[in-house]
């Protein structure tokens, strides 16, 4: 994170509160959980893809 710290940073979910990916829970978003994925998996095959 030294080497790049614009990579770095928070996102944002409006409209959400804690627990919103959890769909048995009444904070469950499902918009907001595909924004999260849509997220997630580009950072993770970025990050944990085998050089």
């Amino acid at each position: 994170m030294v080497e790049n710290p614009s990579t770095r940073g928070f996102k944002i979910y409006p409209g959400t509160v804690h627990g919103f990916t959890m769909s048995d829970t009444d904070a469950f978003n499902p918009a907001a959980l595909q924004l999260h994925w849509d997220r997630l998996l580009p950072l993770l095959r970025r990050t944990l893809t085998k050089s």
